[in-house]
């Protein structure tokens, strides 16, 4: 019946899927997802904390135990043990900064201005 009814399901890795139209809903082990895509879903494992919500193109969220991510048209960050990211501005973003913890980079972009840098401990443009 697809594409009107889509299900799969693979009981050894104990996850299953199921697309009824624009409604779905699906199970991976412990993670449990649900929604109508693309507009809107929710996504949750309660083993490990982590879990997303989204209602497109409003807002965009997830997390977990060492991420946090928050994604709107007007403004954004995430934020993980590796990587920094921010922006703001309407629509089109009138600031970008973002950090790579590991290599110790920064980056900041702001169009209006066209103003760029990037910087590193040793060096700076």
């Amino acid at each position: 019946m697809f594409p009107v009814l889509w299900q799969f399901a693979d009981e050894k890795a104990g996850s299953a899927s199921t697309l009824a139209g624009p409604f779905y809903w699906s199970r991976h082990g412990t993670a449990r997802t649900f929604g109508v895509l693309p507009i809107a879903w929710h996504s949750s494992d309660p083993a490990d904390g982590s879990g997303a919500n989204a209602l497109m193109p409003l807002f965009y969220e997830a997390h977990g135990p060492l991420r946090k991510t928050f994604l709107t048209l007007l403004f954004g960050w995430h934020r993980s043990p590796t990587s920094r990211f921010t922006y703001g501005g309407p629509v089109l973003p009138l600031w970008v900064a973002h950090t790579n913890i590991v290599t110790d980079t920064h980056t900041t972009v702001v169009p209006p201005l066209l103003l760029y840098t990037r910087g590193r401990p040793d060096s700076r443009l």
